[in-house]
């Protein structure tokens, strides 16, 4: 299982506008150390962050433990 998360922190001063985070979970044939095979989408997701983000390292944070938390129930 191959789990890609990424976020985009939005430093405006614009209260409407959020951040956007979001995570891909792929299945890929064990062992290979490329994904030249072939490769099943499992799960994404992107979405506004419902929690407010201060700095992009928070926003990177809460993407890669929201598809952590996807992987680990679809694993």
């Amino acid at each position: 299982m191959i789990l890609f998360t990424d976020a985009s922190f939005n430093k405006k001063d614009d209260v409407a506008s959020t951040t956007q985070m979001g995570w891909v979970i792929l299945l890929a044939v064990e062992g290979d150390e490329t994904l030249d095979g072939p490769v099943h989408l499992l799960d994404w997701a992107s979405k506004k962050c419902k929690r407010v983000t201060k700095s992009t390292l928070h926003a990177e944070t809460l993407a890669a433990s929201g598809g952590c938390e996807m992987a680990i129930k679809i694993a």
